[in-house]
């Protein structure tokens, strides 16, 4: 059963379909100072873990409302209890009352309506004029995550998020892309590049400064703190509306603060409302990162199966109230999470029977590196932790460096590492040389990405020279790079390189030779990836610093960078 709501005039207006439509009215004289108190005591029950008394607020609540009657009519009716609080103006102070008061606590005798898993209890907010939901363009949602933590603060369990995500959402049609920047300019670049991303998803700490009010604490191009205001995140997130869902997962981004004498701090969920996103998620407060993962893969869980944003928000509330009452210690913030809807928003992201969204080929198995062919074996997503700062490096200096060495001892994941890479490089197509390195290797598997009604041609071209003259493999990869492969570019690993290395020195800082019989095949991969302007990039792993000993490419130099690991 529906039930509205809203500012009206000078008054709070409920309305609900309940025994033929019930109204009732409040005055604002009495509104205001009754749910500005309540939010008031959330507050501080929330700050201070006072969570005895929610129960009495949330049915404090439910009495106000239910004075003639109209919230027991409601809730005595059959379905989902469904309530949506709409306000046209936020500058008014009833219309921040009404936004600010803890809804997701209502209370009836029987306890909290959340804990009633027959009647889902839903509960979203909404800004301006209600418009039908734009229709979902796919039936796969795809997702793109960026996670965020400045050099100095507290490390939050992004992979955990991130592994939630995908667990939950495992059977289901969900295609998760991750940006690893953590920073605004990158993510401005990776939304323009993929295109029709439904959900955005920032995972990073929040807060709320005396001067500019919420921000995120996002990162620059270095990994230290670039606090990203609504303003900083409107404008970089391209065109309004472009992104159906945001979800900010981070500490009081739907917390409204009013400093002494001065208007509110709108929360960040309604400036990104105000700036035209449909559906705009956040906290009202700081909430504890296991609930808050716990949170995010119920939800995407719920979306992938083509439910609407407010229930998909109710029946992960849920899961965190139910794991609460399994256990106090666990989803103590279940009534955090805050869903906040522009005129379009609260309908589904994705449909049945719609086209499937269109994911670059990335690639790389949660088994092995090269999937095709199940050789060099590495890690599954979810115990792949606690490496970001090494996958964030890599991938900065792939942007800015044709290529890269992943160089540390042995097992301690680099082929894990140079996965993860290449999961995150979903514009590239992953070719892996492992285990043989010769030249027809090489340019075979760089081969098998050009597209099937060219590719003949190409290998007319080049392999028969190249099985007589290894040298020329240096042309044969610049010619691919600059042509077949330019407009749909590869990642290259080059797996274990230490494989074809010398014996190595005693003294780990003196760099291992290359053997003699694979120098022209190394030289021509590095020469080709230097001299070729393609968005092609190279990736090497090695126990061992290597050199070249020959005149045209002495050392990995100033166009490859090494990553200690």
């Amino acid at each position: 059963m529906e039930a509205l709501i809203r500012h009206l005039g000078s008054d709070v207006f409920c309305q609900s379909h309940a025994a033929g439509g019930t109204e009732y009215r409040i005055d604002q004289a009495t509104a205001i100072p009754r749910l500005t108190a309540l939010a008031s005591r959330y507050d501080q029950a929330v700050s201070r873990d006072r969570d005895d008394d929610l129960h009495a607020i949330g049915r404090e609540l439910f009495d106000w409302l239910d004075v003639a009657g109209w919230a027991s009519a409601w809730v005595k009716e059959g379905g989902p209890r469904a309530l949506e609080i709409h306000v046209d103006d936020t500058s008014e102070p009833l219309a921040r009352a009404l936004l600010d008061a803890p809804w997701e606590l209502l209370a009836g005798r029987q306890g909290f309506l959340a804990d009633d898993r027959v009647q889902w209890f839903v509960v979203a907010r909404r800004i301006g004029a209600r418009q039908p939901p734009p229709s979902p363009q796919h039936s796969e949602l795809r997702l793109l995550f960026m996670a965020a933590a400045p050099a100095g603060a507290s490390e939050l369990d992004f992979e955990a998020e991130e592994a939630a995500i995908l667990e939950a959402t495992g059977k289901l049609r969900l295609h998760l892309l991750v940006e690893e920047s953590g920073a605004l300019p990158v993510l401005r670049e990776r939304l323009a590049r993929e295109g029709d991303c439904a959900a955005l998803h920032l995972s990073c700490h929040g807060d709320i400064d005396a001067e500019r009010g919420a921000f995120l604490a996002l990162e620059d191009d270095y990994g230290q703190l670039a606090p990203a205001t609504a303003a900083d995140l409107v404008s970089h997130l391209g065109e309004a509306g472009s992104t159906p869902l945001i979800f900010l997962s981070a500490c009081r981004t739907a917390e409204q603060v009013a400093p002494a004498g001065q208007r509110p701090y709108e929360p960040l969920v309604r400036e990104l409302v105000r700036a035209g996103t449909a559906n705009v998620l956040g906290w009202d407060g700081s909430v504890m990162d296991r609930d808050a993962i716990t949170f995010a893969g119920e939800f995407y869980k719920q979306l992938a199966a083509y439910q609407k944003t407010p229930l998909a928000a109710a029946m992960a509330r849920a899961k965190l109230r139910q794991g609460q009452l399994a256990d106090p210690r666990q989803g103590r913030h279940w009534h955090l999470a805050r869903l906040t809807l522009g005129g379009g928003g609260g309908g589904a992201l994705v449909g049945h029977g719609l086209p499937k969204a269109q994911v670059p080929g990335s690639a790389c198995a949660d088994q092995f590196l090269d999937a095709e062919r199940g050789e060099s074996p590495v890690v599954s997503r979810t115990a792949f932790i606690g490496r970001r700062r090494a996958l964030q490096h890599a991938l900065r200096a792939l942007r800015e460096h044709s290529g890269v060495l992943i160089h540390g001892m042995g097992n301690l994941g680099k082929s894990s590492l140079a996965a993860r890479i290449a999961s995150r490089l979903n514009g590239h197509r992953t070719v892996v040389v492992f285990g043989r390195y010769d030249a027809l290797t090489v340019f075979d598997r760089l081969l098998e990405k050009v597209a099937a009604d060219s590719r003949a041609q190409w290998r007319s071209a080049w392999r028969t020279k190249l099985a007589a003259d290894e040298t020329l493999l240096a042309d044969a990869v610049e010619a691919l790079l600059a042509g077949p492969l330019d407009a749909a570019p590869v990642l290259l690993i080059v797996d274990d390189l230490e494989q074809i290395l010398e014996a190595p020195a005693r003294s780990s800082d003196t760099a291992t030779p290359v053997q003699s019989r694979y120098r022209p095949v190394l030289a021509a991969i590095l020469g080709a990836f230097r001299q070729a302007h393609s968005d092609s990039c190279l990736l090497l792993t090695s126990r061992y610093l290597f050199t070249l000993p020959d005149r045209k490419s002495t050392r990995l130099n100033s166009s490859h960078l090494v990553i200690s690991y």
